[in-house]
């Protein structure tokens, strides 16, 4: 049942509530759109009388999201205070999750966490369940905590969970796992400075350049690597001159664009759904599979924003690809928020994957984990966590 009569500035809960029930709206109009662009449009041009703004709101994502569709929404649609009673649910089921899986199982527990006002005992059963179903203890997660610790850690273990579950499907028969969502985070560049354990400082190497890594380029490097390996049966040494190595599938740049494109978002640039979905040709096949997966992919979004009972949104195999971009795009956003001389980082995070990755792992056989690679160093580096930040 959807919260609608919800006063947000009743209490600072109430807010920090409304705020993790609507991050998979931001996420789904983040999939097709420049966010910064999108941001700007919904903003410098926004109506002072708030009863234009849902117009306008609306107008926006019809124009820039849904476009080549045949429906569309309306002002009716664009409405404060009203929350989504499965967000999370949701979200998977745009990305074709299974509801069967331990991923969606998981995401069950969450929207129940966020569709109740937050208490002792909304703590206390999440806590119950991932020290069930994953043996995840933590002095972090207690029942006194504040809302926005709490919410975060949801947060965090619904990214966590989805980077592992992307390994055990994709990776797990070849390549012994990494956190990729480790890897993703903003944090001091190994290349530039290393952790000292006993002094408990990092030691500059030497190198010029930003010594905070980049997100994007992150990204980058390990989706080329990832590439590379599917390609040649076996890592590389180094990202250099890797692009050229690979046999990309054939996309409709006549300009050359996509070295452009790779150079530009190594600088930190957003990589949107869509804009992954062209890098890898996907976007440009032309079977009629492939164009049934994105229409209904674009419908099930126009559903989502509608509020559509999630009965409503219907499923379609997918190729993983969206749930790896949801890690990207989770610490992209924290990317953006942090300061040019600082970083957002989570040590929890780090704890929840390894939590879970140990659940998938236990399914993994002795065989195959014996016959399984490393990721190349450059990537194992900057996705291993030598020391905590808190």
């Amino acid at each position: 049942m959807t919260d609608k009569n919800i006063n947000l500035c009743d209490t600072e809960n109430e807010k920090q509530r409304y705020i993790f029930n609507m991050l998979p709206t931001y996420f789904v109009t983040q999939m097709e759109a420049d966010p910064n662009k999108l941001l700007k449009t919904l903003t410098a041009g926004l109506s002072s009388d708030h009863r234009k703004q849902p117009f306008q709101i609306a107008k926006v994502l019809n124009d820039s999201i849904f476009s080549s569709l045949n429906t569309y929404i309306n002002a009716q649609d664009i409405q404060k205070g009203e929350m989504s009673a499965h967000p999370y649910q949701s979200l998977l089921r745009i990305m074709g999750v299974s509801a069967d899986s331990k991923l969606y199982e998981h995401t069950k527990i969450i929207d129940i966490s966020v569709s109740q006002m937050l208490s002792e005992s909304v703590i206390s059963q999440f806590k119950v369940y991932l020290s069930c179903e994953f043996n995840y203890e933590s002095d972090e997660l207690y029942v006194n905590m504040n809302a926005e610790s709490f919410y975060m850690h949801l947060l965090l273990s619904f990214v966590a969970h989805l980077d592992a579950y992307f390994h055990y499907h994709e990776c797990s028969s070849s390549v012994n796992p990494i956190s990729l969502g480790h890897l993703f985070q903003k944090k001091l560049d190994p290349n530039k400075l290393q952790y000292d354990a006993e002094t408990d400082k990092f030691i500059s190497l030497g190198k010029k350049g930003n010594q905070f890594t980049r997100t994007s380029r992150t990204f980058l490097q390990w989706s080329q690597t990832w590439l590379y390996f599917q390609q040649h049966e076996e890592m590389p040494k180094t990202t250099r001159g890797i692009s050229g190595e690979i046999k990309w599938p054939a996309i409709n740049d006549p300009e050359g664009k996509r070295e452009y494109y790779i150079r530009r978002t190594s600088e930190g640039k957003w990589i949107t759904l869509i804009d992954l979905y062209w890098l890898l040709g996907i976007e440009d096949r032309t079977d009629d599979e492939s164009r049934k997966v994105l229409h209904l992919r674009r419908n099930n979004m126009v559903k989502y924003v509608k509020n559509a009972d999630i009965e409503a949104l219907e499923g379609f195999d997918h190729n993983f690809v969206g749930l790896i971009w949801l890690v990207y795009a989770f610490f992209q956003t924290l990317y953006e928020k942090s300061d040019s001389d600082s970083c957002i980082f989570y040590d929890d995070y780090h704890d929840l994957w390894e939590s879970i990755t140990g659940h998938y792992e236990s399914k993994v056989s002795e065989n195959i984990k014996n016959d399984r690679i490393e990721w190349p160093d450059y990537l194992k580096k900057h996705a291993t966590r030598n020391e905590r930040m808190a």
